[in-house]
C-alpha cells in the first residue's frame, strides 16, 4: 500500500487530521469538486463528527473517496433530463434533489459509471408556473457540479404562444377547425446533442457499455448505431416502472433497468452541500417535512 499522507495534530485543534489540497493547472480547487467522493456506510474510527473533508460523518455514514475499480467494466450514462423530470420527478418535489452518481451506483452495481452526461435546458419563468423554478434549477445544477463524473450539456428552452386546433375537433361556421391560443413549452437541441455525444463516445471506445436514461423513442437510431458500428454493449434505463417504448425494446438492449420511486428517494443529495464557492442547500420546498438537515462537506 502506498502512503499518500500522514495524520497529525499541532497547535490548537480538536484532534489528528490531514490537510489536503488539489491543483488544476496550478489553480487551487476544492477537493470535494475534484475527488471521487461517495457516501459510505462506514463509521469514522473516532465515532464522532469529524471536520476533515475526507471523513465527514453524518450519523452512521461517512464520506470517503472511492477510486474507480479496474476489475469492473465501465459504463457511460446519458440522461435525458426533461424526460426524467416529466416521467419520474414532476409533482414529487422531495425527489428533485437527485444525486445522479448515487442513482447510477444503485442501478448499475456491476459497472463503474465513468461518465454521466446530463442533458437539459435552462428554464425561464413561464406565466402560471412556479416563479422559483429557474432558481431551483440553478441550485440543482450547482449540486451536480459537485459530482466529478457528471457533465451538463445545455439545449434551448422555448415557451412560444401559438394558435392550435381545439381537441376534440370543432368546426366554425365556415367549416374550418376552431383554434385557440396556447403556450407550447419545449426544449430544443438536447436530443440531438445526447445522440451525438453517445455515438461519438462509442466510436472512440471510451467505455465498455453505453446506457440511455430516457423512454424517448427518438434515440432508437443512436442506440442502433452504437450497437452496429462499434459492437459495444448498449443499455436502457427507463425512468418509470412502466414498460419501455416498444421501438426502444426492438433495439434489444443488453441491459435494461427501471427507475423506481424508492430508488430515487434513496439517491438524494444531502440537504446541504459544499463547493468551491461555499455552502448551499436544497430548495426548502424540495425537502421532506421533518427531514434532518444533513451536510456533505464542512
Amino acid at each position: 500500500m502506498t502512503e499518500i499522507a500522514k495524520s497529525g495534530k499541532t497547535g490548537q485543534s480538536t484532534g489528528p487530521h490531514v490537510h489536503i489540497e488539489t491543483r488544476i493547472n496550478g489553480t487551487s480547487k476544492a477537493p470535494l469538486t475534484q475527488l471521487h467522493f461517495r457516501w459510505s456506510q462506514r463509521v469514522c474510527a473516532a465515532n464522532t463528527t469529524c471536520s476533515v473533508p475526507q471523513c465527514v460523518v453524518r450519523q452512521d455514514r461517512a464520506m470517503v473517496p472511492f477510486p474507480l475499480r479496474s476489475d469492473r467494466p465501465t459504463a457511460f450514462v446519458y440522461v435525458d433530463g426533461f424526460n426524467l423530470f416529466r416521467r419520474a420527478l414532476q409533482g414529487h418535489h422531495d425527489r428533485n434533489w437527485l444525486d445522479l452518481e448515487l442513482l447510477c451506483e444503485r442501478l448499475l452495481p456491476t459497472f463503474d459509471a465513468g461518465q454521466i452526461r446530463y442533458f437539459t435546458a435552462r428554464v425561464r419563468h413561464v406565466e402560471g408556473r412556479d416563479p422559483r423554478s429557474p432558481q431551483h434549477q440553478e441550485a440543482y445544477l450547482r449540486a451536480l457540479g459537485t459530482l466529478p463524473s457528471v457533465s451538463v450539456h445545455f439545449g434551448t428552452f422555448r415557451a412560444d404562444k401559438r394558435w392550435m386546433a381545439v381537441s376534440p375537433l370543432e368546426l366554425d361556421d365556415d367549416g374550418a377547425p376552431k383554434r385557440v391560443r396556447v403556450r407550447k413549452i419545449e426544449e430544443k437541441g438536447t436530443d440531438v446533442s445526447l445522440a451525438a455525444h453517445m455515438v461519438a463516445d462509442a466510436m472512440s471506445g471510451s467505455a465498455d457499455a453505453y446506457l440511455l436514461l430516457s423512454n424517448d423513442s427518438d434515440f432508437v437510431d443512436a442506440l442502433r448505431l452504437v450497437r452496429e458500428r462499434t459492437r459495444h454493449e448498449i443499455g436502457l434505463i427507463v425512468p418509470t416502472e412502466n414498460a419501455p417504448a416498444r421501438t426502444l425494446l426492438e433495439v434489444r438492449p443488453d441491459h435494461l433497468r427501471h427507475v423506481r420511486p424508492a430508488t430515487i428517494r434513496d439517491s438524494q443529495f444531502p440537504d446541504r452541500l459544499v463547493d468551491e464557492l461555499g455552502g448551499f442547500a436544497r430548495p426548502r420546498s424540495w425537502r421532506n417535512a421533518g427531514a434532518p438537515l444533513g451536510e456533505r462537506g464542512s
